[in-house]
């Protein structure tokens, strides 16, 4: 199995020129969908422009100078996705993954401290043995709670890294703010005005002042004002 792909065929959500260059690295299977998700050094190379070549960005990315998510990735390929925070502590440069008004990825400055925690969607809610909640996040992460906390499939939870402590609960409910992570009105942060059940054959629908949009598309991200860049 090849280790790359060409440009031509890279998700269109990730912003590169696609006739500068023939490959691209290829994104290893992981918890994010390769739509909203980059490998680390293409990040570091094209979006941040700290290097020219892919072989320098791998020395960056092995010099254990990176943290992703406030843990130290040496892996180049290791996927960086939406809400994921990307700091290089000896530059002070601190920044999250976003996704803009045209559907591409994009790197947003962000301050130390918020570098430490990250908003995590919750995708599933599963019961297991022993009366514990198993709750699965957006990015792959998984929580287990003695008991069930009231927290429903499509809110959001702030968490301390890289120990998984949770801050802050954020329930997907009408005042909540939300970013839409895909559709019509891709990259805006609004103020929820309602939430429906929808229906057998309809999905449920998140409304906002102007536009409405499916459930799986919001990811909300604050309660009286974003906590992410706007």
């Amino acid at each position: 199995m090849s280790r790359h792909t060409k440009r031509l065929t890279v998700p269109r959500s990730w912003p590169l020129e696609r006739k500068t260059a023939k490959w691209a690295m290829k994104i290893p299977p992981g918890p994010y969908r390769k739509e909203y998700s980059m490998p680390l050094a293409m990040v570091l190379r094209d979006l941040l422009k700290l290097c020219d070549t892919a072989r320098e960005a791998r020395l960056i990315v092995g010099s254990g100078s990176v943290l992703v998510d406030n843990s130290i990735v040496r892996e180049p390929k290791f996927p960086v996705g939406i809400m994921s925070s990307i700091s290089i502590p000896s530059m002070g440069l601190n920044k999250i993954m976003l996704v803009d008004r045209r559907c591409k990825l994009s790197l947003a400055e962000i301050d130390a401290q918020n570098a430490q925690t990250k908003l995590c969607k919750i995708e599933e809610k599963t019961s297991i043995k022993k009366g514990k909640t198993q709750l699965n996040l957006h990015d792959g992460r998984c929580i287990v709670h003695e008991i069930d906390e009231g927290d429903k499939v499509g809110d959001t939870l702030k968490i301390e890294l890289p120990g998984q402590k949770i801050v802050k609960r954020y329930p997907l409910k009408e005042g909540s703010f939300a970013l839409v992570t895909g559709g019509k009105h891709v990259g805006q942060v609004s103020k929820i005005v309602g939430v429906s059940k929808g229906g057998f054959s309809s999905p449920p629908v998140v409304s906002f002042e102007g536009f409405s949009t499916i459930k799986k598309h919001v990811l909300v991200v604050g309660d009286l004002a974003p906590e992410v860049p706007i």
